[in-house]
């Protein structure tokens, strides 16, 4: 889940599940933490790119002109074909040698997003 604030900063919510294990993340503009991404307007588009241990997962949020909609699509690889490399929710290092995500969907909406959560 990306904010973006009224001042035009992005924060992001990450929350990956696996059965009943979970690992939440939440990133600000400021956020110096390793390994946190980073999410930037260019254009139409909003990009981020999460690194992982080794690879990284590319999120493309594609907005109409009106920002009215939206679509999105998530790429997840590592340079040069290798494994990627990433904790899961359960706290154990994978390594993956091919990820997809199927159907990744944008919504575009007023107000907090985080905002009682």
């Amino acid at each position: 889940m990306i904010y973006v604030s009224s001042a035009g900063r992005l924060f992001m919510r990450a929350i990956a599940k696996n059965g009943s294990n979970s690992i939440g993340r939440d990133f600000g503009p400021n956020d110096a933490r390793s390994g946190r991404g980073s999410f930037s307007f260019q254009g139409n588009k909003m990009v981020g790119v999460i690194p992982f241990d080794a690879g990284a997962r590319q999120i493309t949020a594609t907005f109409d002109p009106g920002f009215t909609s939206c679509t999105a699509r998530v790429i997840e690889g590592h340079s040069g074909g290798g494994t990627i490399r990433r904790k899961g929710p359960n706290g154990i290092m994978h390594e993956i040698s091919s990820a997809t995500t199927s159907s990744p969907s944008c919504s575009i909406q007023s107000g907090n997003a985080f905002a009682g959560q």
